[in-house]
């Protein structure tokens, strides 16, 4: 969210500057943007991933608990 946010300032500072808005200096923002929002989702899929690999393995160490008698 925040990547959207510096990406959008980032775009329109320029604009706002020369008073004209240009393809280039668009694209230039909208970059950063996206560099933030994939990031962001990378870490999102990462922590998923982690998070149910350690469900799994709280489930299991569960389940040899209870056929242990503890």
């Amino acid at each position: 969210m925040l990547g959207s946010i510096v990406g959008t300032i980032i775009a329109f500072q320029p604009i706002e500057a020369a008073g004209e808005a240009s393809a280039i200096l668009i694209a230039g923002g909208i970059k950063v943007e996206l560099f933030g929002s994939s990031f962001g989702v990378l870490i999102l899929g990462f922590a998923a991933l982690l998070w149910f690999v350690l469900q799994f393995k709280w489930r299991m160490l569960q389940a040899d608990e209870v056929e242990a008698g503890i």
